[in-house]
């Protein structure tokens, strides 16, 4: 990076923040509060901006925000055009899709969350894949190594780049690079387990559990809660895991504009996953705990969220036999059109991704390695995230802005190679 772009950064920071202040958004403030669901790495952020700034500290602190994820942005610009061997200006355009998300409507970049940190974390781990693997230098290992552990202790969702890497070890060990293969399988693994202890550790040391507070069992129950029909939830066969499913949907259809009652008085969202992406939180506060508190009362969050678990799996078994084609229609349209907003941005980036598997085991081309290694962490973040909750921009950006700028790149190299 030049000085220029430094100065357009601290520049671009500086207006931004002046202007729009700090977004404190509803979660911001169990960031603050340093609630126990929360991995440890942002509230220690926080309190150490609050200890060396005290009262102006969350300003600076999303100034901060702002300028690392510009600053990135504009590196991973100047990068992308040296990859694909495309004229330099175009890095501006790379730039203005890398900072969408900071624009004034979504101010990702200001709010107090985890977003701008984790961003940056990406896009340290997107180019030091494709440095990995075109110098063969180890230092690049040691860089994936500590980057994924400080995205794993920031944000719990970062575990599709390990996933991701896990899976380019497997890539890497079929066309026969095996020395490769295992520094990626030992940095996905051991850097996993590394933060999963520091999580633990920190839950220990500051409320007494030794535990990790993801509460997966409750994100993971609304979409089949959702789907179930009133058929299917008699099927079931264990009596309070029936009865509990039976309150629940109860409880649903009360706020339900679809259920039959309340067709009349509420208002109908556009389609069915719209519904069910803008009332998961809604379903959560009305229709699961307050079920959840009834029959677990004395239940540690821990307790609870293994019981949600296995009552997530009865669901799906069930929908899965009685209702197979309405459960995949489900997990479609939360995974291709909340995920990839549309089927058209869905194919062309399922083109991209078969188009530079079928490059790179052709070519072993370090830049179809990295196209390809973005694609798959698309896909690969996009897919969990659906799993566990409707996927929304906030957690599609991560991947989903850099496959914009590698396909509008792959456009531009071709447009050149015809001319």
């Amino acid at each position: 990076m030049k000085v220029k772009d430094l100065i357009i950064a601290f520049f671009l920071s500086f207006t931004l923040v002046f202007f729009l202040g700090v977004n404190l958004n509803p979660d911001s403030i169990s960031y603050i509060n340093d609630d126990k669901i929360r991995p440890p790495t942002y509230p220690l952020i926080i309190n150490f901006y609050d200890y060396i700034f005290k009262s102006y500290s969350l300003n600076i602190l999303a100034f901060f925000q702002v300028f690392f994820w510009i600053c990135a942005s504009i590196y991973f610009s100047i990068f992308l055009c040296e990859i694909l061997n495309i004229f330099d200006h175009y890095k501006y355009l790379f730039l203005f899709f890398l900072i969408i998300p900071i624009n004034p409507i979504h101010q990702y970049g200001n709010a107090i969350l985890t977003e701008s940190f984790s961003y940056v974390c990406c896009i340290g781990i997107f180019i030091n894949m494709y440095k990995f693997f075109f110098y063969e230098n180890k230092k690049y290992a040691l860089y994936l190594f500590l980057i994924l552990l400080i995205a794993l202790t920031l944000r719990h969702q970062m575990v599709f780049l390990n996933l991701s890497i896990f899976i380019f070890a497997i890539i890497l060990l079929i066309i026969n690079n095996q020395k490769k293969s295992l520094i990626l399988f030992t940095v996905s693994i051991l850097s996993f387990f590394s933060a999963t202890l520091i999580n633990k550790s920190y839950s220990f040391f500051k409320y007494g559990q030794f535990e990790e507070n993801k509460r997966i069992g409750l994100q993971i129950l609304i979409l089949p809660l959702f789907n179930i029909s009133q058929e299917s939830i008699l099927r079931i066969e264990n009596d309070e895991q029936r009865k509990i499913v039976s309150d629940m949907k109860e409880k649903l259809n009360n706020i339900d504009p679809f259920f039959k009652k309340n067709k009349l008085n509420n208002t109908k969202p556009l389609r069915n996953i719209n519904h069910y992406a803008s009332s998961y939180n809604i379903i959560i506060s009305y229709s699961v705990l307050p079920v959840v508190k009834n029959f677990y009362p004395d239940l540690t969050q821990n307790q609870i969220d293994k019981k949600l678990i296995k009552l997530t799996k009865t669901i799906l078994k069930t929908i899965i036999k009685y209702e197979t084609i309405k459960t995949i229609k489900s997990y479609s349209n939360n995974f291709i059109r909340l995920g990839f907003s549309n089927f058209f941005w869905f194919f062309l980036c399922s083109f991209v991704l078969f188009f530079s598997l079928f490059r790179f085991f052709k070519t072993k081309s370090p830049s179809m390695f990295l196209i390809l290694f973005l694609s798959t962490t698309h896909f690969v973040n996009i897919f969990l995230v659906s799993i566990v909750e409707p996927v929304l921009f906030r957690y599609s950006f991560y991947t989903n802005l850099a496959m914009c700028a590698v396909v509008i790149g792959l456009c531009l190299k071709t447009i050149k190679i015809k001319n």
